[in-house]
C-alpha cells in the first residue's frame, strides 16, 4: 500500500492488483485534537470544517458528538464573551474548556436553529479551548465567531425622570435641587 496526499487527506491505496483499491483516508487538519487547536481571535470570523475528521471526545450537552475540531482563544480583556456557530451548514454542538481534558465551562446544542452559541466569562491572558462538533455524528462546514458581550450602560445621572434623554424636565428637577441647596427649606441657604 502507498500513501497519497490529496488536498487535506492522506489516502492509502493498493496498486498491486492493478485497480488501485482505497483502504483508508485520514484528515491532515491540524485541529482534530485539543492539543493541536488552531487559534481564533475576537471579532474575526473563522471558516472551518469537520468533514473527514474523527474523534473520541464528547460534550455534556449533546448525543454522539465525538467528531470534532478544536480551536484556542486567548482574550486580551477579562470580559463576558459569546462564541457562535450560527450560519453553519449542519447541526452543531459547541463547548468551551479551560484546558485539554479539563473542565467544560460552557456547552450548547441548539441556540440559533440547529447551530450553537455559548457565553462564558474569560480572564485576560488565559487560553480557552473551543470544541466544534456535530450532533449525532454530523459533520459539515462552520463559521466560528467570538465577540465581547456588550455591557449595559446606566443612563446619565442627569436623566432624572428615566426617559433616556436630558430635556427641560430634567433641567427643572436639577435646578430645583441646586437652587434649594439640597434642603427642604429653600430659605435655609440664605442668611
Amino acid at each position: 500500500m502507498y500513501p497519497s496526499i490529496s488536498g487535506s487527506l492522506i489516502v492509502w491505496f493498493d496498486v498491486r492488483n492493478g485497480n488501485g483499491d482505497i483502504y483508508g483516508a485520514h484528515s491532515l487538519s491540524s485541529n482534530n485534537e485539543c492539543y493541536s487547536a488552531i487559534p481564533v481571535y475576537k471579532a474575526v470570523p473563522y471558516d472551518g470544517t469537520t468533514i473527514g475528521f474523527d474523534g473520541i471526545d464528547a460534550s455534556s450537552c449533546a448525543s454522539n458528538d465525538s467528531i470534532d475540531a478544536w480551536h484556542s482563544f486567548t482574550p486580551d480583556l477579562s470580559k463576558d464573551y459569546s462564541v457562535s456557530l450560527c450560519g453553519s451548514d449542519y447541526n452543531t454542538t459547541l463547548s468551551i474548556f479551560d484546558d485539554c481534558w479539563g473542565t467544560q465551562l460552557s456547552c450548547n446544542d441548539n441556540f440559533c436553529g440547529t447551530q450553537s452559541q455559548v457565553t462564558f466569562t474569560a480572564a485576560a491572558g488565559q487560553e480557552y479551548l473551543i470544541r466544534v462538533a456535530g450532533y449525532n455524528g454530523q459533520t459539515g462546514n462552520y463559521t466560528l465567531l467570538i465577540n465581547i458581550i456588550a455591557e449595559c450602560i446606566d443612563p446619565p445621572l442627569t436623566d432624572t425622570n428615566d426617559d433616556c434623554k436630558i430635556d427641560l424636565t430634567d433641567f427643572a428637577n436639577m435646578s430645583a435641587e441646586w437652587l434649594f441647596c439640597g434642603f427642604d427649606d429653600p430659605d435655609a441657604c440664605w442668611p
